[in-house]
C-alpha cells in the first residue's frame, strides 16, 4: 500500500478524471431532477478536490517547514564554500554535494 501523499495523489488524478466526464454529460436528454443530480455530484466532486488539494499544499507546507533550518544551513555552507574556490572543477563539485539536498527540499513547496 502506498503512502499517505501517494494516495492523496492518486485520489486527486482520479477524481480529476471523474470530474472531467461530469462536465462532459449533455444534458440535453436530462430531465429536471437528473440534471440536478449531476449538477450536485460535480460540485461534490469539485468540493472533495479542493479539499484534497488543501490537504497536499499542506502536508507539503509541513515537509518543508520541517527541513527549513536544513536548507537554510546547506545553502549557507555551499555559499561559504563557493566564496572559498577559485578552480571551476571545484566549484561545479562543491555545487553538485549540495545541489541534490536543495533541490529536494524545494521541491517540498
Amino acid at each position: 500500500m502506498g503512502n499517505s501523499r501517494t494516495i492523496i495523489n492518486d485520489t486527486v488524478n482520479d477524481l480529476e478524471e471523474i470530474e472531467i466526464k461530469l462536465n462532459s454529460v449533455d444534458e440535453e436528454d436530462l430531465d429536471d431532477e437528473q440534471k440536478n443530480t449531476l449538477a450536485d455530484q460535480i460540485n461534490e466532486v469539485s468540493l472533495n478536490l479542493l479539499r484534497l488539494r488543501t490537504a497536499q499544499i499542506e502536508a507539503l507546507s509541513a515537509e518543508f517547514k520541517a527541513r527549513e533550518n536544513e536548507l537554510s544551513r546547506i545553502t549557507s555552507d555551499l555559499r561559504s564554500n563557493l566564496e572559498n574556490t577559485k578552480n571551476t572543477i571545484s566549484v561545479i563539485g562543491v555545487v553538485d554535494q549540495a545541489l541534490g539536498a536543495i533541490t529536494n527540499i524545494i521541491a517540498l513547496i
